[in-house]
Parts: C-alpha cells; structure tokens; sequence
C-alpha cells in the first residue's frame, strides 16, 4: 500500500468522499459538508441553518446531549461547526483509531436528533445572545453590514439571521428545514490522516447514505460583481471603523493565486503595505488589514481599519490608494515575501491534519479534484508580478463598496 493517497469519489448514495491517507499517521480528522446554508433560508426564517446544527447535539432518539457530548469526548475529539452562505461544516480530528466511532456519532446526530422543543429553546437562546454580542463588537457589526452591501441579500447573510425570525423559530420549523436539507447527494466528506480507504468508504455509504434520499450540490450562487455603494452607520464611538470590499479573481481562475499574492501585498503581515503605510510609520490606525473571500464562482479583497474619527477621511484615502497601486507597481520583495508566506502557509496546512482536512475539502468543493501538495506550490512558484498586475488590469478595484461604523459621517465616493 502507498505511503500516501488522494482520491476523490461519489459513493452509490450520491455522497462525495475525498480524501488524503497518510500511512503511519497517527490522528485522522473528518470534515462533513452538506451543501445548503444561509443563501438557501427563506426570508422569514433566516439563521434557522444555524440552530438547525445547534439542535442535532440536543440529544438523538437513543442518547441525551450529555452522552452524546461523552462519546465524542471518549474518543478525544475536537470539534467544530461552521455554518456558511453555501454550506454548513462539521469537523472533527481524533486519534486514528477513534475516527470510526467519530463517524458513527455524527450519524446518529443527522440522522436520529430528536429536535425537542427544549433543545431548540436551547440553540435559539445561544444563537439570539451571539445576535445581541454583534452590536458591542464593532468590527463584527461592521463586517456584517459590509457583507450585506458588497454581496446582496442572499449572499451577503450574516449566519446568525435576525432577532426577529430567531425567536420565532418553531422546533418542528428547524426538524423540517434539516431533513429537507439533509441528503447524501448534499453531502461531501473529508478525511485526512490515518485510516484504511475501503473501510472508511464502507462505512460512510452506510451510516450517512441512509439519512434521506437524493440531493445535489446544486449551482454556484450568482454573483454579478461588487456594487458601487457606501454606506455610513453614525455610532458613538471612540474609533472610526472603515471596510472596503472589491471584486478579484475567484477560485478556478488562471489569475487565483496572483489575487491572493495581490491580497499579502497589501495586508499579509507586518510588512505589508497597509500595516507599514499607515500604522506602523503613519499611526494612522491602531488596527489594519487585508484578505480574501471565495465562494463558488466569487472572489473579493475586503481591508480593514480602525482610526481616529478626525483621521477617518485619510486613512480611506490611503486605503483606497494603497488598494490602486499595489496591483499595479507590486515591488520584486514585496512579490516575493508574499510568495514565501504563502508556500509556508501552503505547507503548513498540509501537515496538521486538521487544516489538510480542510484543504482537502476546499479543493473538492471548487475544483473538483483534489491535488498534491507539490502542484499547488508549483503554481505558486511560477506567479510573477505580471501575474499581480494582469489580475489588477482584469479585476480593478472598481466598483467599490465602502461601509464605515462610528461618529463621523463622512462617506466618499470615488
């Protein structure tokens, strides 16, 4: 048997099984993907994705919360769950020869969770509180509002919904939304580490090809481009918080990686442009940054800060002119410290199975394949500051959504 395998496979069901196996590893980790999330909600229930996944831990037809809490923790666990625009996560990453035993757990919660009325009081408490912290968390609050204005009102959803369709979530609304939603054909899985191929295949065609029937990862969202909008929110606050958002290549496209090397340039750490430009030598602002954000078929670059409300008009100025030039005059260091941050952080996600898992899953889900470690480096090699400019000439930083949170009212439109 190989020392290492990648495969990527649809199983009878309709389940897509991916995979990295690695002999001789030790740990494993699982990453379950079902294909729906917040762009999918109805209007009048928006967040019931998120108490949906909330409710499946509530306690199953055979076990309480509590023991099944126990079962994961038997194993040594770790778990997460992200609910998204188009999907909904959730991961686990375990000593090797608890994957199986992870596994069966995780079906007995899609497929048995019981949605009691008290466990879905539960989920929605939790979920309006962290609906309530977004006000006092004014980055939080701002990239909400950003998200909204750049994306639409599908794709720009904040996971959480709103109070008001929250607290009128029924239980049998939230059992209903997750069974329609819940089928093998909606279903990709991850797996990353230590375990044998056949049996792992075995076993997920089993217990998750009997929960519903059918299903399909369906279309990507449509995306028609970042709109030419600001918008201001007047709060009294001691700091002006500024995000802006534009269009760049989306994954799949032969400029990807000249986008995200656009994206370090600009914000990638303590040498970066933004960080140097404005609060390092300026002091402009006590917070700055930069990243990218992909969905299927969408790509943007959204950066960050946070200033004085009287340096509020300067800092968009510098932001916006930093965002102009970098693609167009990307520096030789500055290309290549970029290219070094991301083979590091290419390798790094590689090696730890719990973000291998996950690169696994992302390559599944946008490329349709999943890829050695060496072809992404290589691709990441042979990105030249042509490249950056060649994205910066196909995506330009126009149109420009502008969103900013705190006293001053200024909004400029360029």
């Amino acid at each position: 048997m190989a020392a290492e395998e990648l495969f990527f496979e649809k199983l009878p069901s309709g389940i897509r099984l991916a995979g990295h196996r690695r002999a001789g590893c030790r740990t494993a980790a699982v990453l379950l993907r079902y294909f729906f999330g917040t762009r999918d909600e109805p209007g009048e229930r928006l967040g019931i994705t998120r108490v949906a996944a909330a409710c499946l831990f509530k306690g199953t037809a055979r076990k309480t919360a509590r023991e099944l809490s126990d079962g994961f923790d038997a194993v040594g666990a770790r778990r997460g769950t992200a609910v998204g625009v188009e999907y909904v996560d959730f991961g686990a990453t375990v000593p090797a020869e608890g994957l199986e035993r992870t596994l069966e757990l995780y079906a007995e919660a899609f497929g048995e969770a019981v949605f009691g009325a008290e466990g879905c009081r539960e989920a929605k408490a939790s979920a309006i509180q962290a609906i309530r912290a977004i006000e006092d968390d004014p980055s939080a609050k701002l990239f909400s509002l950003l998200w909204r204005k750049a994306l639409g009102p599908r794709l720009g959803r904040d996971e959480l919904g709103r109070l008001s369709t929250v607290s009128r979530l029924s239980a049998g609304a939230v059992a209903g939304w997750w069974r329609q939603n819940a089928k093998p054909g909606r279903l990709l899985v991850s797996v990353a580490g230590g375990f044998d191929r056949p049996r792992i295949a075995g076993l997920v065609e089993r217990l998750f090809g009997r929960i519903g029937r059918g299903g399909t990862f369906g279309q990507p969202p449509a995306f028609r481009g970042v709109p030419h909008a600001a918008a201001a929110c007047r709060r009294k606050l001691a700091q002006q918080h500024i995000a802006i958002c534009f269009r760049t290549a989306p994954r799949g496209h032969k400029l990807y990686y000249a986008a995200h090397f656009l994206t370090r340039i600009l914000g990638g750490g303590g040498s970066s442009r933004l960080f140097q430009r404005i609060r390092d030598r300026g002091g402009l602002a006590y917070n700055v940054l930069c990243g990218y954000l992909g969905l299927r078929g969408a790509g943007c670059i959204y950066a960050y800060a946070a200033t004085s409300p009287g340096r509020a008009a300067e800092v968009f100025d510098m932001l916006c002119g930093e965002i102009a030039d970098a693609g167009i005059n990307p520096l030789p260091d500055e290309v290549e410290r970029a290219r070094a941050g991301m083979l590091a952080a290419s390798c790094m996600s590689w090696d730890a199975v719990e973000t291998r898992v996950a690169t696994v899953a992302s390559q599944a889900t946008y490329d349709g394949r999943v890829a050695p470690l060496e072809e992404m480096l290589e691709e990441i090699r042979q990105v030249s500051p042509g490249d950056i400019r060649a994205c910066a000439e196909e995506f330009p930083p126009r149109p420009l959504t502008v969103v900013t949170l705190g006293p001053a009212a200024f909004i400029r439109r360029r």
